[in-house]
């Protein structure tokens, strides 16, 4: 058993390398599942002519390049790869399916999402284009054919352009006058000497005709100026230099 699975692996390893060998696209499409997946080679150089697989197609790589995640065979990387199908007789019966990065042939007949062309004028070059962005120059409608109309691109939309709003005068607010706080009054005070607002009387002052004086919460009314200094009570001065009020 352990024979039978060795003499397979061997059988195998020599395939995989034979198909690698492989040069014409029709003998390595025919050993397409010998080829690896293209997921499979990420980080990896790819070079030249090299086969992978990818989905159910088959691809031949045009340029050496590091195989990354966003260079995936297919659109948008006709530059580094090209797809393998089977030969076609490029007649209207059998025309060839039209892949971008293909080289048209003048007089042989091509199909693209349905509608059969035919190749007025040889490129000489890879087109990496849809035929129906060269039809005209390249190719034109088989008989019988009705063309695809192109999708027609989303034009953008206008902006809604609002009118201009025309600017209002500030409203003028008139400042309020400050609020003057009325002063107090402050009350009258007498006149120092007046019966309202007697002079406190001390020994050893002088005393004025016609002023009040208080002494001992009494007040007395000053009839002659004593012109020195007085060192008496009121009381005892009562008749000389005060009288009673």
């Amino acid at each position: 058993m352990n024979n039978n699975n060795d003499i397979y692996r061997a059988i195998v390893k020599m395939c995989i390398k034979t198909a690698r060998q492989i040069t014409d696209d029709q003998e390595a499409l025919a050993v397409k599942c010998l080829y690896k997946n293209w997921s499979k080679q990420l980080g990896r150089e790819l070079t030249v002519g090299e086969y992978v697989q990818h989905g159910d197609k088959l691809y031949r790589v045009l340029t050496t390049h590091i195989a990354q995640a966003n260079w995936e065979p297919g659109v948008g990387t006709e530059s580094l790869f090209v797809v393998v199908d089977k030969t076609h007789a490029g007649t209207k019966e059998d025309p060839v399916p039209w892949n971008a990065n293909m080289e048209c042939e003048e007089g042989k007949y091509y199909s693209e999402d349905g509608v059969i062309y035919l190749c007025v004028r040889a490129s000489g070059i890879a087109l990496q284009c849809k035929i129906v962005d060269v039809l005209g120059n390249y190719f034109q409608l088989a008989e019988g054919e009705v063309e695809v109309p192109k999708e027609e691109e989303p034009q953008p939309e206008e902006p809604e352009v609002e009118e201009p709003v025309e600017p209002q005068e500030p409203e003028v607010v008139e400042p309020e006058e400050p609020k003057v706080e009325e002063e107090e009054e402050e009350p009258t005070v007498a006149e120092e000497g007046s019966l309202e607002n007697p002079i406190a009387y001390s020994t050893g002052m002088v005393v004025y005709n016609g002023k009040y004086y208080k002494q001992n919460d009494v007040v007395y009314l000053c009839t002659r100026d004593s012109g020195n200094a007085l060192y008496h009570d009121i009381s005892a001065l009562i008749g000389t230099y005060f009288a009673n009020v």
